[in-house]
């Protein structure tokens, strides 16, 4: 059964800027390799369930 996950990524070229894939996805590895096809330059940084991406970069920036 597929899930929604959000993917948080950054481009190779801006690392400074922290972008959202929404997927959905059988689980968290399906959901990473949907994001790198998508965006081959990217290097994955966070993934959870559900789709709140505002959210997921939230809890990205916050944790230590």
């Amino acid at each position: 059964m597929l899930k929604d996950y959000v993917v948080l990524f950054i481009l190779r070229d801006n690392p400074l800027m922290v972008e959202g894939f929404l997927c959905s996805a059988e689980d968290s590895d399906h959901a990473e390799e949907q994001a790198l096809d998508a965006y081959p330059d990217c290097d994955v940084v966070w993934i959870e369930e559900g789709t709140d991406w505002r959210g997921a970069q939230e809890r990205y920036w916050n944790t230590p």
